[in-house]
């Protein structure tokens, strides 16, 4: 049917505009709706994960294992960071820390985790691994890899003390986010083995099925697809991420909200994260028994993103056995005051240099205890050379 009435026309025009307007009315009312209940456009990786100037950019090499290690023979400067701090990463892939004089004859401490761990926010004697050294005027080995989880943190531990066998303890550092990393990384780049639980409840760990990039590429040299049309609604929309966060929409390739956030770990515990943490925990403290190792484990201590993480992490040590040491109590003063300076303002939510030192007190006593005891079992060079004349 031919429309050659003007009138209808017009008609018809008006109502095709009425109709658009109201749905662009909808939108805007919807979109001031989701704000309001919380929900916030979300930060998308638009130019990929890690920026020139993020810690991040060429500081992780790709490993079949791991997923990612600390790229050796590495200095830069942390410039987003007030000071800029100096992070040297050594020969072998370790933080590098302070050491007394007389090193090669000091007992071995070995110290494991995420970012806090690696502390790339201070300068390399500044991190609470040299802290420790310090105070205790012992070697201490700094085996924290940014975004590492549960698993990727044990598999390092076990790496560690192959290639230093005279190590005497060994410290971890569990952090609030290795309960939903250590299931399923939140970081695009962050490519890892994680675990789950069975049917049985037992545990599970899916291998890395494919690297971003050939064995042993730093991570700049990868090339990310372009971001999606999703990832550019996401980012322009709180609507969008609402719908995606039901489901109704894809999500892209894309970064997520605090909100999101806190329901994904909310997921990770429903899945049983706790359980498969103190798992992990567990074959930390026997890998250290069949060699003969002392095992401490504490929480850090920052910002309540989920509030009553240490103590929890407390209680299930306390449960298991586990040795254990809460550092929360320490700090005393609101934890703004323990946390790195941002160059353009504003508080990281890693340690600073007073954060650092104020974990490293916090554990010290215990790790000097377990020194003391590994001393007390170690023969000494006269019982040695008795032993194999006996022999």
């Amino acid at each position: 049917m031919k429309l050659n009435n003007p009138s209808k026309l017009k008609r018809i025009h008006f109502r095709l505009l009425v109709c658009f307007l109201a749905l662009v009315v909808s939108l805007v009312a919807g979109e001031i709706l989701m704000r309001v209940a919380g929900f916030e456009p979300l930060t998308v990786a638009l130019d990929g994960y890690s920026g020139p100037k993020s810690p991040e950019y060429g500081l992780w090499i790709t490993d079949k294992r791991l997923g990612f290690r600390n790229r050796p023979d590495t200095v830069f400067h942390n410039e987003e960071i007030a000071g800029q701090p100096t992070v040297t990463i050594d020969s072998l892939g370790y933080r590098t820390t302070w050491a007394p004089p007389d090193a090669p004859d000091t007992p071995v401490v070995g110290i494991f985790g995420d970012s806090f761990t690696i502390a790339v926010e201070v300068a390399d004697d500044d991190t609470p691994a040299s802290h420790l050294a310090k105070k205790l005027s012992v070697r201490v080995v700094n085996g924290g890899v940014r975004c590492y989880n549960s698993i990727q943190s044990l598999r390092m531990m076990e790496e560690t003390l192959d290639r230093y066998p005279d190590m005497q303890v060994v410290v971890y550092a569990f952090c609030f986010n290795d309960l939903n990393d250590t299931m399923l990384s939140m970081l695009p780049l962050a490519v890892g083995p994680t675990a789950r639980l069975d049917s049985s409840g037992g545990l599970v760990i899916d291998e890395v099925q494919h690297l971003p990039a050939p064995e042993g590429s730093t991570y700049w040299q990868c090339e990310w697809p372009a971001p999606s049309f999703f990832d550019r609604l996401a980012s322009w929309s709180a609507l969008y991420q609402a719908a995606a966060a039901e489901g109704w929409l894809p999500k892209g390739r894309l970064f997520i909200t605090q909100a999101e956030y806190h329901r994904w770990r909310l997921w990770a515990i429903e899945q049983g994260a706790w359980t498969i943490s103190e798992k992990l925990l567990r074959q930390m403290r026997q890998l250290c028994e069949r060699r003969g190792v002392k095992f401490l484990a504490t929480c850090v201590k920052t910002i309540d993103v989920v509030p009553g993480v240490p103590e929890k992490f407390e209680a299930m040590c306390l449960r298991t056995g586990i040795p254990h040491v809460a550092v929360y109590p320490h700090f005393t003063e609101p934890i703004d005051e323990y946390l790195a300076l941002y160059q353009a303002g504003g508080r990281d939510m890693h340690y600073g240099p007073k954060g650092a030192e104020t974990f490293a007190a916090a554990i010290a006593p215990a790790v000097k205890e377990l020194l003391r005891e590994a001393e007390a079992k170690t023969p000494n060079a006269t019982e040695r050379e008795t032993d194999n004349l006996q022999r």
